[in-house]
């Protein structure tokens, strides 16, 4: 076996760990649901909101600048690494994505965890929004994890919807 076939080999084992280690973590917290009810989801979504608006309000803070154009930069470009597929339209009004494939809903709708995906990912859109900039607003109708064609995702200065 050649380097090559190494390293290929070895991506795939990493996958097919992180696969399976998802899929527990999913289980765990089907369990926790059953067992404590209702509480469990409201904890992940304090948790969540909680750590995302942290996370981008020092992003924000580091990076000097908080545009929308910062936060669709360093939020979606990264993405794209990961497989997200996206589509970006300026407007006077804001900025439309609309998110065509992504690994997360994928993983979701395969492993049938759509319910965690949306509430440990989608779930913590607009708090990244609001602890980057609580002058951005942040609206979405619906979600590939959901079963939907696409994510459409909107940015827009809340200024702006005021006038």
């Amino acid at each position: 076996m050649n380097t090559e076939e190494l390293n290929q080999k070895l991506a795939e084992q990493r996958a097919e760990i992180g696969t399976q280690f998802r899929a527990r973590i999913a289980a765990i917290l089907d369990w926790l649901e059953a067992d404590l009810g209702d509480e469990v989801a409201e904890s992940i979504a304090r948790m969540v909101a909680r750590d995302m608006h942290a996370e981008w309000s020092q992003l924000a803070e580091k990076e000097g600048s908080n545009t929308i154009d910062d936060l669709v930069r360093l939020l979606w470009e990264p993405m794209q690494e990961m497989g997200v597929a996206y589509t970006v339209e300026k407007t006077d009004a804001g900025i439309q994505m609309c998110v065509t494939q992504c690994p997360f809903a994928n993983f979701a709708r395969e492993t049938d965890n759509a319910k965690w995906a949306y509430r440990l990912y989608c779930a913590s859109d607009p708090h990244i929004v609001a602890g980057f900039n609580p002058q951005i607003g942040f609206r979405r109708t619906q979600t590939l994890v959901e079963g939907h064609d696409c994510c459409d995702h909107f940015y827009y200065m809340k200024q702006d919807e005021a006038a």
